[in-house]
């Protein structure tokens, strides 16, 4: 009875661990971050990017939403239109953006939806739905497809933890399955330590962006800290703001470091039930 266990057990292992490898990759938009991710995040994921604000994050969010958005599906959901309004006048067949603001936006466009703010989830919604159905006649030759939440702080402000959870897994678990990568942005200095965790619960992967004194001046370092069956490496990433600050190039890298061919340890992220070596 024993060795038929085992023998399942590894079976799964090895399908999982096929199922992982093969996985492909959508690009963060900065190398040094896509190195860690042996290549970037894994599509179909749902990453948290937990950090305070600062200009390296919203550059690394902007280059993420900038990297091949001509070619892919883009639903970018946010309360700030001004930072982005030039990609989604640039990329009206493939960037849409779901604006959570009351005041009265001076742009129109097609692929602009705004609702009456953060707290209106039942808008947020119905948006998303109508961006899907929209984009439905081209949705299955568009790659990668990326909903990006940048507003996960102010809904859990506004309609609290429990709503909050709920509306945000509902989300999560639709756009998955219709194949899109999701990233979720998080400000874990406006919340108390239960929140941060309820948060965290609803994603497959977790970054995080931290500031370090040095004797330059302030650092912004980025560190992968979960990246659920998945290779990563748990070094530390610089955020150089003069490099986000550049135009970003449409091809990225083409080698990427190979996962490891030895059972990982707890810092690549991979439990060992998952692993098998590469042939």
């Amino acid at each position: 009875m024993t060795s038929r266990i085992d023998t399942s057990l590894t079976a799964e292992a090895k399908l999982t661990s096929s199922i992982v490898s093969e996985r492909d990759r959508v690009h963060t938009g900065y190398s040094p971050l896509d190195e860690a991710l042996h290549g970037g995040y894994p599509e179909g994921y749902a990453i948290l990017l937990s950090s305070p604000s600062c200009d390296e994050r919203d550059l690394l969010l902007r280059r993420f939403l900038e990297f091949e958005a001509n070619s892919g599906l883009t639903i970018y959901l946010t309360r700030d239109f001004g930072r982005i309004a030039d990609l989604a006048a640039a990329h009206s067949d493939s960037f849409y953006v779901v604006f959570c603001q009351d005041s009265k936006c001076a742009l129109e466009m097609r692929n602009l939806i705004q609702t009456t703010g953060c707290d209106d989830l039942c808008s947020m919604n119905i948006a998303v739905s109508s961006i899907l159905r929209r984009a439905e006649p081209k949705l299955l030759g568009m790659r990668p497809r990326k909903l990006v939440i940048d507003l996960i702080s102010d809904v859990l402000l506004s309609r609290r933890v429990v709503i909050t959870r709920n509306w945000l897994w509902d989300l999560v678990v639709r756009m998955k399955a219709r194949g899109f990568t999701i990233l979720g942005v998080f400000n874990p200095g406006m919340h108390p330590p239960e929140d941060i965790q309820a948060m965290l619960e609803l994603f497959d992967g977790h970054i995080s962006i931290e500031e370090r004194e040095s004797d330059g001046g302030p650092r912004r370092l980025a560190m992968v800290r979960k990246m659920y069956a998945y290779g990563y490496d748990s070094s530390e990433v610089e955020l150089d703001r003069d490099v986000l600050m550049r135009p970003l190039s449409p091809h990225p890298p083409e080698t990427y470091p190979r996962p490891p061919t030895t059972p990982p340890g707890r810092q690549q992220g991979i439990p060992h039930a998952h692993w098998t070596p590469e042939k």
